[in-house]
């Protein structure tokens, strides 16, 4: 397994900042076909990831600080009883999670998969859009979903 690389200030913010959200219950839009107003806001094409091959349920959707003036959209989905919380967001070095979690392959993607403060976070990053997913799946099944995402 890689060695985990020294956080930034940055990426610990930013991380504290989504599973802060991920646990929080607050109301969102529940209207999937509402999820491409979020573009503006969040400076990227959005479209929702279909993840029904792993039971995920569509709950809501919601853009999100999480540093500098940044925005991500989160997508909250339920999975077999567990809340998993997609976020998406306009990729950027500072704010890289590779350097917070050990990589692993997934088939022939590669994703960026670890624990923080008791959450299984997950991402990637596909043509400067960054994904990262929280829950409290095991690390395997994060894994395997964040391969999904792209």
């Amino acid at each position: 397994p890689a060695s985990k690389a020294p956080m930034t200030a940055r990426v610990h913010q930013m991380l504290d900042e989504l599973v802060a959200h991920h646990v929080r219950n607050r109301p969102e839009v529940t209207e999937p076909t509402l999820v491409p107003e979020f573009e503006r806001e969040v400076g990227i094409p959005l479209k929702i990831p279909n993840l029904s091959r792993y039971g995920a349920r569509w709950e809501s959707g919601s853009v999100v600080p999480v540093h500098d003036d940044r925005r991500a959209a989160s997508l909250r989905y339920k999975i077999a009883g567990h809340r998993v919380t997609l976020y998406v967001y306009k990729s950027s070095s500072n704010y890289a999670l590779e350097k917070a979690l050990p990589k692993r392959h997934v088939g022939d993607e590669q994703v960026y998969v670890g624990s923080y403060r008791g959450y299984s976070i997950g991402a990637t990053e596909h043509g400067g859009v960054g994904y990262a997913l929280a829950s409290d799946l095991n690390d395997a099944e994060t894994a395997e979903l964040v391969a999904a995402l792209y």
